[in-house]
């Protein structure tokens, strides 16, 4: 692709092996409001993989202050000015 602007923003990057590096790409790009971590960070039940939040999930408005996001989350629920990093919205 080239000419395009990517942008990862609001989102939970979580890696299992031990790495650093969380996203790579050959092209520039915008990494605001990105959670990072090695792990479960607050999760419903981070070993099965679900990844809802709980209430005291890092990601809890974590992500405020990103501007052009979904209005709802991966279950409909509609994102508020708290807006929360990842898929989902507490």
């Amino acid at each position: 692709m080239t000419g395009v602007d990517l942008n990862f923003l609001g989102n939970i990057l979580i890696r299992t092996d031990g790495g650093t590096e969380f996203i790579f790409s050959g092209l520039a790009y915008t990494d605001w409001y990105n959670l990072s971590g090695n792990g479960d960070i607050g999760f419903v039940n981070f070993a099965s993989r679900d990844l809802h939040l709980t209430i005291a999930s890092e990601a809890i408005g974590f992500a405020v202050g990103i501007e052009n996001y979904p209005e709802a989350d991966i279950d409909g629920d509609l994102r508020d000015a708290i807006l929360d990093a990842g898929a989902d919205q507490n």
